[in-house]
C-alpha cells in the first residue's frame, strides 16, 4: 500500500513536469525511483545539463583563480614577514647594547651556579651543565658574544668519581675558548665506600675509584694550573691527589688567590707536596681548610678553618698581619700566653665554641673589627661575655654587627652585656642576642643615673624622655632568640611598641634615630603543628596570633618595618588566626 502511494506521488510530480518545465529538485528524486522519463522530459533535462555544466566550469575556473591568488598572497606574506623580521632585528635595541651588557647577561645565565661547565659523575646521561656551549649555537650574534668572552668558558666543576663517558673533547673545547683568562676549578670525589681505613689507599683502589676518564680530565685541568685563580678540592682520601698528579709533575700556582682544601680521610701523606705548593702560592689571600701548617702564606686576607688546629697558637695566626676575615667552624683554642693584635681583622665568625671565650677576648686586640658573630656556645662552656666589652673598649673598634645566636641559658647576664656593648658601640646597625625578661639591671644614663630597672626591649624603645640618649640610634635590624615561656601576648605588645616607636610612624618626632626595618623573633619552641592542606607550620604559642596584633604588624610592614617570627627549625611561624 505504501509502495503504491510513493509511485503515485512520483507519477504526479512527473505529470507536473510534462507541462513544459522540469524542476531541479525532481532530478534529485528521479534517480531513486523507477520512473521512466518521456522524450520531452529528456530534452528538458539535456538543456538543463548544458546550463549546469557551463556554470560548473565557471566555478572551477573561479576556484583555480582564487587558489592561485591565495598562493601568491601567501608567498607575499612570507616575503613580507621575513623582511619585517629583518627590519625588527636591524632596529632592535640589542644591536645598540654595549658588549659589557651582553657580558653581564650571559654571565648571569652561564654562571648561575658559579660554574660555566659542570661535569658530574653522571654527565653521560645528559646531566652535564654546558650552558655556554648551548648559547653559542643560538644565533650568530650570541655566538660572537659568547666565543669572544673567555670568562664564560673559564670555570669548571668536575666530579672524578667513576666518570663513565669520555669528556676530554668538551673539556678541551672550554679550555681553548677560555684563552688566557684565570680559571676557577672545583674538583670533588665522593666514594668513601672503597676505603676500609686511612691506610687503605693503594693505586689499584684509587684507579678503580676514579676511572681513566676522570684521570685524563683532571690532568687536563692541571696542565693549566698556572692560570688557576680559585681552586676547591674535596676528596675522601688525599692520596687520590697524588695518584692523579704525582710529585714528579711540575706544578705552580702563581695566580692562585683562593684555595679550599678538604678531605674526609687524611691518607698516608703522599699528597703533602701538592698541599704545600698550593698553600705557599705568592698571591694566595683566601684559604678554607680543615688543617693548618706553619708554612701557610702570611699574606692571607680571609681564613676559614673547620676546627681550631691543636698546635696553632694565636701568635702564629697573628703573623698573618693582612688577615681581614676569620671564620672557625669549631673553636677549641687553648689559652694564649701573650696579647695578640690583628690590626686588619674586620669580620670574626665563630660557628661553634667549645672553650671559654673570656681568655680569647681578654688577650686579643681587634682595632678594625666590624662584624662579630657567635653561632653556638656549648652548654658546658657558659660565659658572661664581659671580655667582649673589654676587648671593644681596648681595641676602640666601631662594631656594626653583633650576632650571638646561642640560647640565653648559655650566656650569663646577657642583657647587661648587650647594654654595655650598645653603650660602647653607638654605630651598631645589626643586633642578635638572647633575650632575657625581667633581668634586674639598671641602665646608667649620663643625665638619668636613677633610671628604673628595665630590659633590652625597653632600652631600645624610643620615647620623648630618652630620644636624645637612646641606645643604638643607627640600629635597623634586631633578632631576639627567646624561650617559649617568654613568648606571650605581653611580650608581643612590647615588641610592637618598640618597632612602632622606631618606624616611619614616629620618627618624624624623634630626629637622628634610624628606622627599625627588620625584627626577627626566634622562638625556641617545639610545639609546632602542620596544617596538612597547606603544609604550613603553625606555632601554638605564637604571641602575635591575635587579630589586633596581626593588624598592627601589617600596618608596620606597610611603613617599611617587618616583624618575622621563626621557630627553632628556622621556619617562619604564621599567626594561627581564628575565623
Amino acid at each position: 500500500m505504501m509502495l503504491s502511494c510513493e509511485k503515485t506521488q512520483v507519477n504526479s510530480n512527473a505529470a507536473g513536469s510534462r507541462g513544459g518545465s522540469l524542476r531541479k529538485d525532481l532530478l534529485i528524486e528521479f534517480p531513486r525511483s523507477n520512473y521512466t522519463p518521456s522524450e520531452a522530459e529528456v530534452t528538458l533535462a539535456r538543456a538543463l545539463l548544458t546550463s549546469e555544466e557551463s556554470e560548473l566550469i565557471g566555478c572551477n575556473e573561479e576556484v583555480a583563480r582564487i587558489r592561485d591568488f591565495l598562493e601568491q598572497l601567501e608567498a607575499k606574506q612570507s616575503m613580507l614577514q621575513g623582511r619585517v623580521m629583518k627590519c625588527r632585528d636591524f632596529t632592535s635595541i640589542r644591536r645598540r647594547l654595549p658588549i659589557e651588557i651582553w657580558d653581564e647577561v650571559f654571565s648571569l645565565i652561564c654562571l648561575i651556579d658559579g660554574f660555566s661547565l659542570s661535569l658530574p659523575a653522571t654527565c653521560g646521561d645528559g646531566s652535564a651543565g654546558a650552558t655556554t656551549l648551548t648559547l653559542s649555537q643560538v644565533c650568530s650574534l650570541w655566538r660572537d658574544v659568547v666565543t669572544n668572552t673567555p670568562k664564560l668558558w673559564s670555570s669548571f666543576a668536575l666530579s672524578i668519581t667513576k666518570i663513565s663517558v669520555p669528556i676530554q673533547g668538551l673539556l678541551s673545547h672550554y679550555l681553548r675558548r677560555s684563552a688566557n683568562h684565570p680559571l676557577k676549578i672545583r674538583a670533588y670525589h665522593r666514594d668513601r665506600g672503597i676505603y676500609e681505613d686511612e691506610e687503605d689507599s693503594d693505586d689499584d683502589l684509587l684507579a678503580a675509584a676514579v676511572g681513566k676518564h676522570g684521570i685524563i680530565a683532571f690532568r687536563m685541568l692541571m696542565s693549566h694550573c698556572t692560570r688557576f685563580q680559585e681552586l676547591e678540592l674535596a676528596f675522601d682520601n688525599w692520596d687520590i691527589l697524588d695518584y692523579l698528579c704525582n710529585s714528579r709533575t711540575r706544578i705552580s700556582f702563581p695566580e692562585l688567590r683562593s684555595l679550599t682544601f678538604r678531605a674526609t680521610i687524611g691518607g698516608t701523606g703522599r699528597a703533602f707536596w701538592f698541599w704545600k705548593e698550593a698553600c705557599t702560592a705568592p698571591n694566595l689571600v683566601a684559604l678554607r681548610s680543615d688543617k693548618w701548617e706553619e708554612y701557610m702564606s702570611r699574606s692571607l686576607v680571609s681564613l676559614e678553618l673547620d676546627r681550631w688546629p691543636h698546635l696553632l697558637t694565636f701568635e702564629q695566626l697573628g703573623a698573618s698581619t693582612k688577615l681581614e676575615c676569620l671564620s672557625i667552624e669549631l673553636f677549641q683554642g687553648s689559652a694564649t700566653l701573650s696579647p695578640v693584635n690583628f690590626p686588619r681583622l674586620q669580620s670574626l665568625f665563630l660557628r661553634r665554641v667549645d672553650c671559654h671565650l673570656d681568655w680569647f677576648f681578654g688577650f686579643v686586640t681587634l682595632p678594625s673589627l666590624v662584624h662579630l658573630k657567635i653561632k653556638y656556645i656549648f652548654p658546658r662552656q657558659p660565659t658572661a661575655l664581659t671580655s667582649i666589652v673589654e676587648m671593644i673598649q681596648r681595641s676602640r673598634c666601631s662594631l656594626r654587627t653583633l650576632e650571638i645566636a646561642c640560647p640565653g641559658s648559655q650566656v650569663r647576664g646577657s642583657f647587661k652585656f648587650v647594654v654595655d656593648v650598645l653603650q660602647v658601640c653607638p654605630e651598631l646597625t645589626r643586633l642578635e642576642v638572647p633575650y632575657e625578661e625581667k633581668l634586674p639591671y639598671k641602665i646608667p644614663l649620663p643625665d638619668r643615673p636613677e633610671e628604673p630597672q628595665s630590659d633590652l626591649i625597653a632600652s631600645l624603645t624610643a620615647t620623648a624622655q630618652n630620644a636624645e640618649n637612646i641606645l643604638a640610634p643607627t640600629l635597623w635590624s634586631v633578632a631576639l632568640p627567646i624561650s617559649s615561656n617568654v613568648s606571650n601576648v605581653a611580650f608581643a605588645e612590647r615588641i610592637l611598641t618598640m618597632v612602632e616607636s622606631r618606624s616611619m610612624l614616629r620618627l618624624k618626632t624623634f630626629a637622628g634615630i634610624s628606622i627599625l626595618r627588620w625584627v626577627t623573633v626566634k622562638v625556641c619552641c617545639d610545639r609546632l603543628r602542620m596544617d596538612r592542606p597547606s603544609s604550613t607550620f603553625y606555632c601554638e604559642c605564637n604571641p602575635f596570633s591575635t587579630p589586633n596584633l596581626s593588624n598592627r604588624m601589617v600596618s608596620l610592614e606597610q611603613c617599611g618595618s617587618r616583624i618575622t617570627i621563626e621557630g627553632s627549625c628556622g621556619r617562619p611561624l604564621y599567626a594561627n588566626m581564628a575565623d
